[in-house]
């Protein structure tokens, strides 16, 4: 099958946002307690912490708050300093990050105003203003607080990698990176900076690369929950489910409670047809964060793709309660009507309003595309991806489904033209080289080219559903029934009964069989 917009990078386009926005730092000058491998829970004596002890309580919170990932656990911590000094402004800026994780902005905003109003000048209070604005979508806000902190503190290795994060969410994945490298500069063991680092390079397809810059983090503390997280997804990303359940279940395992480890793996059990597991992941993802709107927002899309609309239209309006600007729920909530509904006009309405917001969101060019695809608009669909490719080419989500685009068109040649010179780019990708085939096998007839591209890719991913799918429908094509059998049998043994195969609509409003998408 030809994989438009496949739901691994969907999740690629959700789960930036909530990576980016959940990355965290440390000051320079406690970084190495926290990234000692025997800097663990089992090895924290709580009984032996003194208690009038500020700094070790800041240092608690601060321990669950980045490596941990228990946001709840971490209130608790700075919630103990504050009760002996309330006006400590580092445990007032900590616990307004922790707040904002959790969606709390009116609270959030109060802590750090307070803090403000104490230390005009502290650079863990104006990070903290920057990091709160930035989840609000106002970006330009945001990075005036964060330049404020840098032109204090040049060197501030927390307020360079929000900036960073925050550029890469404004859609400027290349100067991002630049602030990644400045904090990797003053500290190359940086665990955050480097998992930051591996996650961007994993957006831009160059997975051989993000792993490398992973595995470093987990080398320096193997117990970095995000990094094990992160992995599962890349590993995923890769078509290797297997190996990344065994990292999603061992980052639960350090912290049960940790809300994308929750949600990256109900995603994988969505992907395999596992709705109703998945759905467990989601809810108790929401029940240990209840206003967290990509989980809202994530909940509220397996509804809408089982065909439960009423479901999904009561968790995305709280999504959109909770926060109404804020352009990646809009753009999440546009991406789904436009996979899973024939609902395409809310779906530009939304996307446009994602787009009146930040108008440099790559994400919500390349969502306005995929809508206008579906419209049966084709040559303005490639349009779209050219103008995402014009402000980020290594976009990965875009150049795939540029070539899908240019197929509908009927252009198959210039698609397959397309793909030979992205996957020079990004070589390996899967999804790209399923298209090829797909357009090889399904559109030009060419068969046996088909296959031996799909065979080659199968020995090293037997687990990829796009190569799989494209492999039984040619098979089926040709006549050898028995052979498309045998590889749906295998399809139903990874994916469950619900598993399906994806295909990108031919024309506006036809319906065809199973999703639009793998």
């Amino acid at each position: 099958m030809l994989s438009y917009a496949n739901d691994n990078y969907l999740w690629l386009v959700y789960v930036i946002v909530f990576t980016f926005t959940m990355f965290f730092l440390f000051s320079p000058s406690n970084f190495e307690e926290y990234i000692k491998p025997s800097f663990a829970l089992t090895t924290i004596n709580y009984n032996t912490i003194a208690d009038n002890d500020i700094q070790e309580f800041i240092k608690q919170g601060r321990y669950n708050h980045y490596i941990i990932r228990d946001n709840h656990k971490a209130i608790e911590w700075y919630n103990k300093a504050l009760a002996i000094d309330e006006n400590n402004v580092e445990a007032l800026s900590k616990k307004a990050k922790v707040l904002t994780r959790l969606y709390n902005f009116s609270e959030a905003f109060e802590l750090i105003d307070k803090a403000l109003d104490i230390e005009p000048n502290s650079v863990i209070a104006l990070d903290a203003k920057g990091y709160l604005l930035s989840n609000q979508g106002n970006y330009s806000e945001a990075i005036k607080y964060y330049d404020k902190a840098l032109t204090i503190n040049p060197n501030d290795i927390e307020t360079l990698i929000d900036k960073g994060f925050a550029l890469s969410d404004y859609g400027n994945i290349s100067e991002a990176i630049k602030y990644i490298d400045k904090a990797l500069t003053i500290n190359p063991n940086y665990i955050v900076a480097l998992n930051g680092k591996g996650w961007i390079l994993s957006d831009q397809g160059n997975y051989s690369e993000a792993i490398k810059y992973i595995d470093k983090a987990l080398a320096i503390n193997p117990n970095y929950t995000y990094a094990l997280d992160n992995k599962g997804w890349i590993l995923s990303s890769q078509g290797n489910y297997s190996e990344a359940i065994k990292y999603y279940d061992k980052t639960l395992a350090i912290n049960p409670n940790q809300v994308k480890a929750l949600l990256d793996k109900g995603y994988l059990l969505s992907d395999h047809g596992n709705y109703s597991e998945a759905i467990k992941y989601y809810d108790k993802a929401l029940t240990i964060s209840p206003n967290n709107v990509d989980a809202l927002s994530h909940k509220g899309g397996i509804l809408l793709a089982v065909g439960n609309y009423s479901g999904a239209e009561e968790y995305y309006d709280k999504a959109l309660t909770i926060a109404p600007n804020n352009f990646y729920v809009l753009n999440n909530i546009a991406y789904d009507l436009g996979r899973y509904s024939n609902n395409y006009s809310k779906a530009l309405e939304l996307v446009e309003k994602a787009l009146a917001i930040n108008q440099y969101s790559i994400d919500a060019m390349d969502t306005k595309a995929l809508i206008l695809n579906q419209l049966g608009r084709y040559q303005e669909a490639v349009e779209w991806y050219d103008k995402v490719l014009e402000r980020e080419p290594n976009f990965i989500i875009s150049i795939n489904n540029k070539g899908v685009a240019l197929a509908n068109l009927g252009h198959y040649q210039q698609a397959l033209n397309w793909y030979d010179k992205a996957l020079k780019q990004v070589p390996g990708d899967l999804y790209m080289i399923a298209n090829k085939a797909r357009i090889l096998g399904l559109e030009l007839d060419k068969y046996t080219d088909a296959l031996k591209l799909i065979n080659s890719y199968l020995k090293k991913n037997p687990e990829h559903k796009g190569l799989l799918c494209n492999k039984e429908e040619i098979l089926d094509k040709m006549g050898y029934k028995d052979n498309a059998l045998s590889i749906k049998k295998k399809l139903i043994e990874l994916y469950s009964d619900n598993y399906k195969c994806g295909y990108f609509k031919k024309t506006g409003f036809d319906d065809v069989a199973g999703e639009p998408f793998v």
